[in-house]
């Protein structure tokens, strides 16, 4: 009896109680303290399953009184679980016996050879088996885990092909190609173009040496990035076939924080070691602990012979206490900024100090007191110089109402004397040094860079020794001020040294100029079109106004029966329509010329044209036109009311004049906003007309291109003129027989 098999359970699936018997016996021969289940039909092993699926093995009988064949072995499979199932067959059914081991069944006994020796091995056999398959398939899963849940990405690669045979999730992360991207590419596919010579160098070594170790190349990642990445590599099989497993570890970030210390270093060097400034550690007794190399050009010493020695020791005796003083009050705070001292050099002159120390006691690498000093020995005899010719022109500042500069080329500083700036642009600035770029800061963008060049050119040329500019200077309220610039610059063979100037506000003046210059334009065209007004006046009023005195003494005030006197008479009326027509029209025309200040509002469009489309409706009905409009872009235009219904009106009573008589009205209206204007587009199917050739005429008065009795040519006169007045424009696109648009630009 095998100590194998003991305390194990057996379901055998056998309605045949003769075999049953003997499966049993020979169990119970081979097996100890075995339990043996019997389940005579489907339904029944189904229930037995249902509450137990973990029996150590199954016999199964293909042949039950409520399934058989495949059905049979199908349903038991799917209930078994992780249970091996032995088959039992009879030699009639012996080739159906094998198959089932295609259906899940782990093996199969022939009934007629079945002895206690066969039954114990084929038991033992495939509990061992299913046994060695848990656990492999277990180990296949730690090594996918492995694999996809590591945080390296790792890619298998076919080394003939170079194709990927596979690839973690870190590398679909990382890369950012999917998998099947991946498995569609070779390793080629993420090199550089510049690193594919390294790959051939990399191939060949890896082949030599069976595996790669913290070798460092360069990958692609799909968006284009390149990264630096360490590889190692080893030989696996992968299906059965040799393959390279490749681990890439990306090390862009490592390389760039090893770059950022390295520049680091060369940035403390340049801080430190090159610096002008002076870098001192101190201890809290103000004895040197380190000095910067530059103390040789400030001092005069070389940095090592001073440390150890105490710094105060080397201050004038009428600035040491004050020193003392602020360098103390380092014991309660972080940052003391010491006003200028003098110090005693290796030559024993004095040299002005300008100093700013940290307390870094608590910073265990450098435990002291780190100063920061700068030699200002020239600044503050420069300022005493300056401070004598500033106190000179100071009170010259005060006579004069313009913003006094002085700029000095040796320090690059310029020098605001007076209240001028103050009281001029609201600068808070008298008698004191502007800031860095401040006068640049506030030039305005548009005439910034030409300025710029032009004073360059100025200062440059050594013939120049004064000059004025004038431009536009930001104020502190934001607003821009027109000023002129006079300066006068100081030169020493040739080069300019200092340059004084005085600046005004010139903006008033401007403005009067700007409203001059537009005065006198609006007054060269009024007087155009009153030119051309007193054209019309003197030769369409002389004809209307003949006719009407000529016929007037004929006015009966009987009726009369005469034909030609009533032929007469209806002459005198049609020449006092027309007369009362012209007076009209021109009355029209003047309102628009003679309005200096037209009112404007902000108007809905769709307001002004559904009263354009009221004053033509009866027309509109009549003739069946279509007016589509889209205004969602620009509902609002700021505009004058009765300008905006005007124009309306005359664009669609000339649509409807100059209809084609071959195809039905339509009218298409819409707005947007282009720039800094509302853009109406005012398009018909009219008749069209041809732009170049009356292109000269086509806005002006009295003009009309087609033979339509109705026609004037006032309106599209009348619709210019009140664009114009409004700094409005119109322009026209058409073409003969397919109809015309009209381009309408109103000022936001």
């Amino acid at each position: 009896m095998s100590a194998f098999l003991k305390n194990i359970s057996i379901l055998v699936i056998e309605d045949n109680a003769g075999d049953f018997v003997l499966i049993e016996d020979y169990l119970v021969e081979q097996i100890k303290n075995t339990t043996i289940i019997n389940a005579k039909t489907l339904k029944e092993t189904i229930a037995i399953l249902e509450r137990k699926n973990d029996f150590a093995i199954i016999f199964l009988d293909l042949t039950l009184p409520d399934a058989n064949g495949k059905k049979l072995v199908d349903e038991v499979v799917k209930m078994a679980g992780n249970s091996p199932i032995i088959a039992l067959t009879g030699h009639q059914d012996k080739d159906f016996g094998l198959k089932t081991l295609s259906l899940g069944v782990s093996d199969y006994l022939l009934k007629d050879e079945l002895n206690a020796s066969l039954l114990h091995k084929s038991i033992v056999y495939n509990i061992e088996r299913k046994r060695i398959n848990t656990e492999l398939k277990e180990s296949e899963k730690k090594y996918r885990d492995l694999f996809h849940l590591s945080p390296i990405p790792m890619l298998v690669i076919d080394p003939e092909t170079l194709k990927f045979l596979n690839i973690n999730d870190s590398a679909i992360q990382n890369y950012g190609y999917s998998g099947a991207e991946f498995l569609s590419m070779n390793l080629r596919d993420i090199k550089p173009v510049a690193a594919l010579d390294q790959l051939d160098v990399l191939l060949k070594k890896n082949k030599a040496e069976n595996g790669l170790s913290g070798e460092i190349t360069s990958h692609l990642k799909k968006n284009g990035d390149v990264i630096t990445v360490e590889i190692q590599s080893s030989v696996i099989n992968f299906n059965h076939k040799e393959a390279w497993l490749i681990l890439a570890t990306d090390i862009s970030e490592k390389i760039k924080t090893q770059e950022a210390l390295i520049r680091s270093e060369h940035y403390f060097k340049a801080l430190v070691q090159d610096a002008a400034d002076l870098i001192t550690i101190l201890d809290s007794e103000g004895n040197y602990k380190y000095l910067s190399p530059s103390s040789k050009t400030i001092f005069g010493v070389q940095a090592i012979d001073l440390v150890g020695k105490n710094a105060f020791n080397y201050i004038h005796e009428d600035d040491r206490q004050r020193v003392i003083n602020q360098f103390n009050l380092l014991k309660r705070k972080k940052r003391v900024q010491i006003s200028p001292f003098r110090f005693r050099n290796a030559k024993n002159d004095w040299i002005w100090l300008e100093t700013i120390a940290t307390n870094m006691m608590d910073d265990p690498a450098v435990q002291g007191i780190v100063s920061n000093s700068r030699d200002i020995t020239l600044n503050i005899n420069y300022n005493q110089k300056l401070r004598q010719n500033f106190e000179r022109y100071e009170s010259l500042a005060k006579a004069t109402s313009d913003a006094i500069w002085d700029h000095d080329f040796e320090i690059d500083r310029t020098y605001i004397a007076g209240e001028g700036y103050r009281n001029l642009f609201g600068y808070n600035l008298a008698n004191q040094f502007s800031e860095d770029q401040f006068w640049e800061s506030k030039l305005h963008p548009d005439e910034k860079e030409t300025l710029i060049a032009q004073l360059d050119n100025t200062i440059n040329d050594p013939n120049i020794k004064q000059a004025d500019v004038e431009y536009r200077f930001l104020k502190a309220d934001g607003t821009y001020a027109h000023v002129r610039d006079r300066f006068f610059i100081i030169r020493e063979n040739g080069k300019a040294v200092r340059m004084l100037g005085a600046k005004q506000d010139i903006t008033q003046q401007k403005n009067e100029e700007q409203e001059k210059e537009k005065l006198i334009t609006e007054l060269i065209q009024n007087n155009k079109d009153l030119k051309q007004f007193s054209y019309i006046t003197s030769h369409n009023l002389r004809g209307p106004i003949a006719s009407l005195l000529g016929l007037s003494s004929l006015i009966d005030s009987y009726k009369i029966e005469d034909p030609t006197l009533q032929q007469i008479l209806a002459g005198i009326k049609k020449a006092t329509h027309m007369f009362d027509d012209i007076i009209k029209d021109l009355t029209k025309v003047l309102n628009i010329k003679d309005h200096i200040s037209i009112p404007q509002e902000d108007l809905l469009v769709a307001d002004a044209l559904n009263k354009g489309i009221a004053q033509n409706e009866t027309m509109i009905l009549e003739i069946n036109a279509k007016i589509e409009s889209d205004l969602d872009k620009a509902p609002l235009i700021h505009f004058n009311k009765a300008y905006l219904e005007s124009i309306f009106f005359n664009l669609i009573s000339n649509a409807i004049k100059y209809r084609s008589p071959s195809r039905e009205l339509k009218i298409k209206i819409s707005t947007q906003i282009i720039g800094d204007e509302v853009v109406l587009r005012f398009t018909d199917n009219g008749l069209g007309l041809n732009v170049d050739l009356y292109k000269d005429r086509l806005f002006r008065l009295y003009q009309r291109f087609h033979d339509h009795g109705e026609g004037k040519g006032l309106g599209l006169f009348l619709v210019k003129s009140q664009m114009e007045a409004m700094n409005g424009s119109i322009d026209i696109e058409s073409t003969v027989g397919k109809g015309t648009t009209f381009i309408l630009k109103f000022k936001r």
